[in-house]
């Protein structure tokens, strides 16, 4: 789904897919050749990652020691944060090391405006009203809106240049 240095922004409520979706990207990264860097709190075994870690600050070690990975930050707002500087790294510099990076979040709201505006492509699940309003408003995308009448493992994709929303499935 995503392309060299272009960010990715996935949200949905608990158990919608997004986590899911996450790791059929790493997975497919993988295929690739490309290293992948995974930033999970809950340390799930499912990842198919060169690293991961639970502790942001080792990611982010790692992250600027490198070049060219895909990364993933699970449970976005909690690692990042509204006001975390140091995590804003991640979605205002890490293209200029080749990295893509991926967060993951319950609620694009609970995310700071900084991180969202510098994710080119979004999968929207099911998420909340004001949510879907926050990114229909963010991408330009008013279909965004219509991520609230998604069921299990549906979700709504764009790049922030698209002219269309595809819908599309993981399970």
């Amino acid at each position: 789904m995503s392309e060299t240095g272009a960010h990715t922004l996935i949200a949905g409520t608990t158990e919608s897919g997004k986590t899911t979706l996450a790791k059929m990207m790493c997975a497919a990264y993988a295929e690739t050749g490309i290293k992948r860097i995974v930033l999970d709190p809950m340390n799930d075994p499912g990842w198919n990652a060169d690293f991961q870690t639970r502790d942001a600050n080792e990611f982010l070690r790692v992250m600027k020691a490198s070049r060219q990975c895909a990364c993933f930050v699970d449970e976005g707002s909690e690692n990042v944060g509204r006001y975390d500087t140091e995590m804003h790294w991640c979605a205002t510099q890490a293209r200029h090391l080749g990295h893509r990076v991926t967060f993951i979040c319950q609620a694009p709201t609970q995310i700071a405006p900084v991180v969202r505006n510098n994710c080119s492509q979004v999968a929207v699940f099911r998420i909340a009203p004001n949510d879907a309003k926050v990114l229909a408003e963010c991408y330009t995308q008013p279909s965004l809106r219509d991520a609230i009448y998604l069921s299990k493992g549906e979700y709504l994709y764009t790049g922030r240049f698209n002219s269309k929303v595809e819908k599309r499935r993981v399970f």
